[in-house]
């Protein structure tokens, strides 16, 4: 698939600031013509890998239908705002995010990750409802993690401390998830689900959980430390985070096995 990227101001360093691009023949101040792996340039998007400041990129995808890869599928030089998001129609299964003001168009998700989303769902809306601790969001809440340019990222699921979220607060909040819930779809790779789950992290996030309903995993990402991943005889928990959550791994993949 060919690609053109275009930019406002010259980037120093290609390789420092877009590392997803392989290779590159020749650069000028305008354009820049590439060839690159389709997988590549789908993790960079779903990641939100941060662009240059001042820079502006659009993409151009010679794919049929751009809108079925989830690629970046506008083509207007002006960046877009969270409150420009907010007010885009939405219906025929049409999911956006915005990163660095460039809107995002995501492929609605299907079987086993909707399955299990309902069961990880399921599970935190319990214990909220029980413990009457934090607020839990779903449908792919919006949070605005980034300013001029904004960025607005959409976990799964996503779960926040009592009171961050002031009471009468419209559109996207201003802050990153306590713990954000991914749900790995057949198209993501794995490093894609872990660069995906290091973005939260790097925004606050002081969670990720990213399931995989292929393996019945469950694997938990904290800042500064190692992943740990969970098989079905193991029990997630949500220590000091979600205090008294406690929940057999299998159980969030019983559907499936």
């Amino acid at each position: 698939i060919a690609f053109r990227i275009r930019w406002s101001r010259r980037v120093p360093d290609i390789n420092t600031y877009y590392p997803w691009i392989p290779a590159f023949a020749g650069m000028t101040d305008r354009n820049l013509a590439i060839h690159l792996n389709w997988n590549a340039i789908a993790t960079d998007v779903a990641t939100g890998i941060p662009a240059y400041p001042h820079t502006y990129i659009l993409l151009y995808c010679q794919h049929p239908n751009p809108a079925e890869v989830g690629i970046m599928t506008t083509t207007s030089s002006k960046l877009l705002t969270a409150d420009d998001l907010l007010a885009l129609p939405r219906g025929y299964g049409r999911r956006y995010e915005l990163i660095r003001g460039v809107l995002v168009e995501k492929p609605g998700s299907g079987d086993p990750h909707a399955m299990v989303l309902v069961w990880f769902t399921n599970t935190l809306a319990n214990y909220v409802a029980s413990d009457g601790y934090g607020d839990l969001r779903v449908g792919e809440p919006g949070y605005l993690l980034d300013l001029d340019p904004d960025t607005v990222r959409c976990p799964d699921l996503a779960w926040i401390a009592p009171g961050r979220i002031p009471p009468g607060t419209r559109g996207y909040p201003n802050l990153a998830p306590d713990l954000a819930v991914e749900v790995k779809s057949p198209g993501n790779s794995n490093p894609e689900m872990a660069a995906k789950a290091r973005m939260w992290l790097s925004y606050g996030s002081q969670q990720v959980w990213v399931a995989d309903p292929e393996g019945a995993t469950v694997t938990i990402y904290r800042l500064n430390a190692e992943p740990q991943t969970l098989g079905e005889d193991d029990e997630l928990s949500g220590g000091g985070l979600l205090p008294g959550f406690t929940t057999p791994v299998w159980r969030l993949f019983r559907p499936l096995r």
